[in-house]
């Protein structure tokens, strides 16, 4: 029943088919949550997410807690954050660990944002298509002892090539300062003569 009742929230949430309403949306996501469906889980804990009483905040981490439990990545995720909020780092990164296990981007991201070693973790989320794990990996390269230019590039130029900003004015200024990592002909590579 826990599916049906995710499916039957986000008809109410959104309004698709029934009036909208976020409270009866909020209602079916706890009733698929009691089923233990890690959607409804999910769904539930965002709807407590932004609400500034002590009750909802202990309810987004329940339900985020549950999500993350029956393999939910995106519950994963909620639940570092919430820990994160609450200044509890060690916390954070092991629902963001346990994220980044389950395949999910954004929480090897978010790990390696505050582990203490964090190439291991922008490496999966760069692989796992997140522009900006692909910059701070980029980035961290850069301030190694020994490091390559031309994987510098590429891991900007996927970056760039997602529209990350940040990424594109890496490779730009990286272009800049070394014009021989421009891909095409060489004539492309010399710097344009100015007018006088």
């Amino acid at each position: 029943f826990g599916p049906a009742c995710a499916n039957l929230g986000i008809m109410a949430q959104y309004g698709i088919g029934i009036e909208p309403s976020r409270n009866s949306a909020r209602l079916l996501f706890e009733k698929g949550c009691s089923f233990l469906d890690p959607l409804s889980c999910f769904l539930a804990a965002g709807a407590f997410q932004n609400t500034d009483t002590a009750d909802a905040k202990k309810k987004a981490i329940e339900y985020s807690d549950l999500s993350c439990l029956g393999d939910d990545a995106r519950g994963c995720v909620l639940r570092g954050d919430l820990a994160r909020q609450q200044k509890q780092t060690v916390i954070a990164l092991d629902y963001y660990h346990r994220a980044c296990d389950l395949n999910n981007g954004i929480g090897c991201y978010r790990a390696g944002l505050i582990s203490k070693v964090p190439i291991f973790y922008f490496e999966k989320a760069c692989r796992k298509n997140v522009p900006e794990g692909c910059v701070a990996q980029g980035l961290h390269e850069m301030r190694q002892p020994e490091f390559s230019l031309p994987k510098i590039a590429v891991l900007f130029e996927n970056a760039c090539s997602q529209k990350q900003a940040i990424g594109c004015f890496q490779l730009s200024r990286l272009y800049q300062e070394n014009p021989e990592l421009i891909p095409g002909p060489a004539s492309l590579k010399r710097p344009k003569r100015q007018l006088a």
